[in-house]
């Protein structure tokens, strides 16, 4: 009795111990996602060139990849200088359109030495109000620009910006593909009454 008891739990072990193995070799290899295990790890920093300067498109914001609008408007250079002369004006006094204007013509010269005398002392964000002076070559006309008093507020905060001082214009244009284009210019006076620009968004 105890010789076939111990042959019947003996081939209950050797059974489980092939199903085991047998369960083994049947299962599902572990795939490794290597761009999950990369070397160098990934982190938030801009890509050189392109999300430090960007404005707003259709109301969209978005990078201003230098390569990829070269790639993009390649035989769509603005042929003649841009067109500034009839810029409409809606409801900017006139210090501010006049600094505004400014920036135009330094599109239209090509000067950014003009630029850097309209920046506000200090601001950290330089490359995003260089956007569309960059892409002047692919700009054809500045149509109108428009104050936003609705954001100014959230704005001001956002920054720590005293909201009596600061103003956002809407900067309308063309560009030489015939596509309506915007950006938004974010002014604020200094001490001497004066508007420059903080920020572009």
């Amino acid at each position: 009795m105890n010789k076939i008891l111990a042959v019947i739990l003996c081939s209950t072990l050797i059974i489980t111990s092939c199903s085991t193995t047998e369960n083994i070799h049947n299962a599902e290899p572990i795939i490794t996602n290597k761009h999950l295990t990369q070397d160098k790890p990934q982190t938030n920093e801009p890509k050189a060139n392109s999300s430090d300067r960007t404005s707003q498109v259709n109301s969209e914001n978005v990078d201003y990849d230098q390569e990829q609008i070269k790639e993009r408007m390649k035989g769509k250079e603005r042929k003649g200088q841009l067109k500034i002369e009839n810029v409409k004006n809606h409801a900017l006094s006139k210090s501010l359109f006049e600094a505004m204007n400014e920036y135009f013509i330094a599109m239209k010269e090509g000067n950014e030495d003009r630029i850097e005398k309209l920046l506000y002392p200090g601001t950290a964000f330089k490359g995003g109000v260089l956007a569309m002076y960059d892409n002047a070559i692919y700009t054809q006309a500045v149509t109108d620009v428009a104050l936003d008093k609705e954001r100014v507020k959230s704005v001001s905060g956002m920054y720590g910006l005293n909201c009596d001082n600061v103003a956002i214009v809407v900067v309308n244009l063309l560009n030489t593909d015939g596509v309506k284009l915007s950006g938004n210019f974010i002014f604020e006076k200094n001490e001497d009454n004066k508007w420059l620009i903080f920020k572009t968004d």
